[in-house]
């Protein structure tokens, strides 16, 4: 089976989208981190005003 002059090329193109597409999850990947450690401090936050309403009720 002879395979067609073309596919190097598209070969080449597929690697290319495949390497875009790993580094845009790479970015996603740390935008979601960012996200995360972000709803981590606001949770932290908000635990420590609700401490302090409660203490402010006692």
């Amino acid at each position: 089976m002879e395979l067609p002059a073309y596919l190097p090329d598209d070969v080449d193109v597929l690697k290319a989208l495949v390497l875009a597409s790993q580094a845009k999850l790479a970015e996603q990947n740390m935008l979601l981190a960012d996200r995360d450690a972000m709803i981590t401090r606001k949770k932290d936050q908000i635990a420590t005003l609700e401490k302090l309403v409660a203490d402010d009720n006692v």
